[in-house]
Formats: C-alpha cells, sequence, structure tokens
C-alpha cells in the first residue's frame, strides 16, 4: 500500500513538472500582456514610405502623419489645404505646362499634355515632371474664331499658367480682352483700331447683347479673326452670386445659354471653351466657387482672370496706393496698363482687362496707343482658345 502511494506521488511531480515545463517554452514566445509580439517589418523600423501603396501621400510626396490619437494631421507642403494664398508665379516652374485641375495648383505635371477635356487624376501620388522642353507657349486652334486665327490662337490653360509665372521668358505675349459687349457704339471703334493695328483680341461679351440688332458687330468680330469668349448672359451678380456665394447651377446655365447664342448666328459648329466670370475669379469667395469651377471643367470649359488693365471700370478715387485708378485721358490709359502689369511682376504674358461696353469711350479713345505701348515693349499678339 505504502509502495503504491509512493509511486503515485512520484508520478504526480513528473506530471507537474511537464506541465509548468512547457509553460515556461510557451511563455518564451508571448508578451508580458500575454499577446503574441508581431514581427516589425522593414517598413516599421525605418522612415521608408512605399509611395505607390501608401494613400495617405500627398501631390508633393510628403506623408500625412498621425498623431497618438490616430488623427491625420497634413503636413505644411500640402497645397491642397490653403490653395488661394499663393502669390502669383509663386511656385511655378519655367520648364513645365501645367494644366487646368484648379485655379492655383502649381505642382509637377504629368508627362503628355492633356486636352481640355482630359480629368486630371484624382489620386494623391506623385507625378514624375515632364523630360520634354514644354517651356514653350504654343498655338493651340480652336473653335471660338475662324481658321486664320488658328496660327496666333492660344490655349486659356496654358497662358493662365504663363501670366503667372514671372520666370517664363521665351516671348512677350499680350492678349487683350474686352468685357460686356457687344453693341453698335464702342465695339465698333475698337474693332476699327485693331484693325487698323494689326492686332487680335478676345471679347468676352455679354449674352444678352447677342441679338438681331448687334447680329453683324458679332459676324465682324469673327471674320475679322478675333476670339469669342462667354461671360454669361445677364451679369447679373445676385443671381450669380447670391448673398456674396457662387451658385454653380445657375453659372453653367448661363454659359450654356451664351453658347446657345453665339451658335443662333455664328453656326452650331461654334464653340467657345472660354469663360470670365463677372466681376472676375479672384473677386468671390473661393469655397463655393470651386463648385462652380468644377461644374464648368465637367464641361471642359476654362475661367480665366488679368494680370493688366486700362482701370476703365475702376474707382474714380483710390484710397490704396496700389490701386489702379479709373483713366480720365489717353495717358491715364496707358499709365494703367504699364503699372498694373508691374503690380504682378511684370510677366512675359499678359492678360489685359478692358470694356467695350457702351459708355467706354476712354477705352476707344486710348486703345491705339495702349498697342503702341505694348509693341514697344516687345509684346505680341494672341487670342484666348
Amino acid at each position: 500500500m505504502k509502495k503504491n502511494i509512493s509511486k503515485l506521488f512520484i508520478l504526480l511531480i513528473l506530471v507537474i513538472f511537464t506541465l509548468t515545463s512547457c509553460d515556461l517554452i510557451n511563455n518564451a514566445t508571448m508578451n508580458f500582456d500575454g499577446t503574441k509580439p508581431i514581427k516589425k517589418t522593414q517598413n516599421e523600423n525605418s522612415n521608408y514610405i512605399d509611395r505607390d501603396k501608401d494613400s495617405d501621400t500627398n501631390v508633393s510626396g510628403d506623408k500625412k502623419k498621425k498623431n497618438e490619437d490616430g488623427k491625420k494631421q497634413v503636413s505644411k507642403n500640402d497645397d491642397t489645404k490653403v490653395p488661394d494664398k499663393k502669390r502669383p508665379g509663386e511656385g511655378k516652374n519655367k520648364d513645365v505646362i501645367s494644366h487646368q485641375k484648379h485655379p492655383n495648383s502649381n505642382k509637377n505635371k504629368p508627362k503628355n499634355k492633356p486636352s481640355k477635356q482630359d480629368k486630371q487624376p484624382e489620386n494623391n501620388t506623385e507625378v514624375e515632371p515632364s523630360k520634354v522642353d514644354s517651356s514653350s507657349l504654343s498655338v493651340k486652334p480652336g473653335k471660338n474664331h475662324n481658321e486664320k486665327a488658328n496660327s496666333y490662337a492660344y490655349s486659356v490653360s496654358d497662358v493662365k499658367d504663363k501670366m503667372y509665372d514671372t520666370s517664363f521668358k521665351e516671348k512677350k505675349i499680350a492678349f487683350l480682352t474686352f468685357d460686356d459687349g457687344l453693341n453698335n457704339v464702342i465695339t465698333p471703334r475698337v474693332l476699327d483700331t485693331l484693325k487698323e493695328k494689326k492686332v487680335p483680341a478676345t471679347f468676352f461679351a455679354i449674352g444678352s447683347s447677342i441679338n438681331d440688332d448687334n447680329k453683324d458687330i458679332l459676324k465682324r468680330v469673327y471674320d475679322e479673326g478675333h476670339g469669342l469668349a462667354t461671360h454669361s448672359t445677364n451679369h447679373d451678380y445676385s443671381m450669380l452670386y447670391p448673398y456674396g456665394k457662387a451658385d454653380a447651377d445657375y453659372i453653367v446655365s448661363e454659359y450654356k445659354d451664351q453658347l446657345g447664342r453665339y451658335r443662333k448666328y455664328l453656326g452650331d459648329d461654334f464653340d467657345t471653351k472660354v469663360w470670365r466670370y463677372p466681376g472676375g475669379h479672384m473677386s468671390w469667395r473661393k469655397k463655393p466657387l470651386r463648385i462652380a469651377d468644377e461644374a464648368l471643367a465637367n464641361l471642359g470649359v476654362n475661367w480665366v482672370d488679368w494680370n493688366s488693365m486700362n482701370g476703365d471700370t475702376q474707382s474714380k478715387s483710390i484710397t490704396n496706393i496700389n490701386d489702379i485708378p479709373r483713366p480720365h485721358s489717353i495717358d491715364d490709359a496707358v499709365r494703367n496698363v504699364r503699372i498694373s502689369t508691374q503690380l504682378w511682376g511684370s510677366p512675359n504674358v499678359i492678360v489685359v482687362l478692358m470694356h467695350d461696353a457702351p459708355d467706354k469711350t476712354i477705352t476707344a479713345d486710348s486703345l491705339a496707343q495702349v498697342i503702341e505701348f505694348l509693341k514697344n515693349e516687345g509684346y505680341e499678339f494672341g487670342i484666348l482658345s
């Protein structure tokens, strides 16, 4: 009996020892909290970033960091955070022509220039800079002018990039633009001067002016090799920007309505993808305006502002030394073009804002001298397409 008890006792000790040994071995591969440790990869042991797989990498290649609570912190170099605070020309690359994705997009551009209808990539991966010399601002025929204007018609998206790029030095091009026509008072005088000086221009007519009364003026603009662009049908700020916020649906409807008016007199083959916001894009709240920008872009339409002006709609009295006053003489108008261009850094590509509304006598009076001034400054002339 005692021998049996002794055997059982020894057997029990062996069992306890065996179980204890297995537990020790198992614990050697566990953390103190009982969880299995995770083997770190190369990416977790270094600052390596896989840009092809990392969806949090922004356009400039900067990784969006996370704090201890798991919330994303955007890198200071993320241009999408404050795109509208860039100064004119800041961050531009003179060797690359960028294409419209957003008005202030200045990052690396794709190798092949897309057409205006091409949608831009929506991902945030880096795009390799073009190795092709695309610093040239080349002509791009469109359908908002006749065939003889093909040799001096330029893509509005390319012009927008170069007009704020003070490093672009290849050539000097001026784009004369006239808003708020058409009419039988000032528009014919403007056309006479342009014909005499052999200079083309782009007319941002008001849609309501495209009617039977002005159809001959419209056809003259087209036949004489000028460009036609859109500027809304009614130029009604209260409808375009209710409470100061752009109404994208109404803006698109105004563009379509004006295009239809053009086609009534110029034929269904006429097309224009150039738009200028009444009051200028720069004058309105940017966040709601981006919705309108995108809606127009979906139709292949590009907006454009200006970086030079004769000041014919400016205030008669100014309080800021950098403001351009309304001209009272021909010399004033020429001086305004010179000074306003200097305020934008004297770029080689300028879009000059003027108006051919019925009361803009000063513009018709001074146009010849403005053209001569620009010619003396070395500018050639083109139209926006």
